[in-house]
């Protein structure tokens, strides 16, 4: 005999027996999955879209590594840091003549640009000045041949004599006017018709009078006189083969000129020979709308020349 079917009773409510109660749980189960088919069909039909972001779209923690401790960074040095090593430029190689072989090594040093065979367009004036002063003082000893023209010196011609080594001496000779400059052991005088007396810049109106003319001799003759003259001046354009009575020299034409016993120059031109001693220079400028020029020739280079000082007896003033 079948025991009849058992029922579930809550409180306060109808009692149900359990398999109906089964078959209500079934039908609702059925019920629900029926609409979960239907949904994924529709999902399905849709087109794909992006998961939309916000706070269950977040990406999966990932843990960090471990933080590696930062190096310290060394202070800065308070010490600047040295500058950086120069490249060295290599020295013009030379080419020297056969005649040039005999160079002093200070005159090659002095004269190194312009001894590489390819002379250069343009020469600075110290360059120029440093150049003529070392060839002349090699040079030892020459001749001159003067003009001037409101200069310090009396304005006509005028012959020298002149000693580079191994201390600067002069003798200039002016035939139409008697008169007579002489430079000899540092010291200088001037001898005339009517006497003669030392130089001295310092000294009475005679004495000055001989150190103006010492001075206007000096200035185209004494090496370090005439280097000073050239590196005064401006840069110096080369022409490398000017010719002068039937000689080829190279020229040396500054771009401005020196200032000569006060006087500012316009022009100065020099002409060196082989060995780079001075074969011409001349200087010329205006004051006052008043020319003033001075033109030398030089030659005899490495004739030993002697220059003695006057006589006591020459010296006893200028009467």
């Amino acid at each position: 005999m079948t025991a009849p079917p058992a029922r579930i009773k809550a409180p306060g409510a109808r009692t149900v027996p359990v398999a109906a109660a089964l078959l209500l749980g079934a039908a609702v189960a059925l019920s629900g999955c029926g609409r979960l088919a239907e949904q994924i069909d529709a999902a399905e039909s849709q087109p794909p879209t992006a998961p939309a972001a916000g706070p269950l779209a977040t990406a999966p923690v990932v843990p960090s590594p471990s933080p590696v401790p930062a190096t310290s960074a060394a202070a800065p040095s308070s010490a600047p840091a040295p500058p950086p090593t120069p490249v060295p430029t290599k020295a013009p190689e030379l080419s020297l003549t056969q005649s040039q072989q005999s160079l002093p090594a200070e005159v090659v040093k002095a004269c190194g640009s312009m001894l590489t065979g390819t002379l250069p367009e343009r020469l600075p004036a110290a360059e120029a000045g440093a150049c003529v002063e070392a060839s002349m003082r090699a040079g030892t000893g020459a001749l001159q041949s003067l003009s001037t023209r409101a200069t310090g010196l009396p304005a006509g011609e005028h012959t020298a004599a002149l000693s580079t080594a191994p201390e600067f001496g002069l003798h200039l000779r002016n035939e139409e006017h008697g008169v007579e400059v002489i430079v000899s052991g540092g010291e200088g005088y001037l001898l005339t018709p009517k006497g003669g007396t030392p130089a001295d810049p310092e000294g009475g109106p005679e004495e000055r009078f001989a150190a103006v003319l010492v001075e206007a001799a000096s200035a185209t003759a004494d090496p370090a006189a005439v280097g000073a003259l050239l590196a005064d001046s401006g840069e110096f354009l080369v022409t490398p083969r000017s010719e002068r009575d039937g000689m080829l020299y190279t020229r040396l034409s500054a771009v401005s000129g020196p200032e000569l016993q006060g006087v500012k120059m316009a022009t100065l031109d020099i002409e060196l020979d082989e060995l780079m001693r001075p074969a011409h220079l001349s200087v010329s400028g205006f004051e006052h709308e008043i020319l003033t020029s001075v033109e030398v020739g030089f030659s005899k280079w490495g004739t030993p020349q002697v220059v003695t000082p006057p006589a006591l007896a020459q010296l006893g003033g200028l009467r």
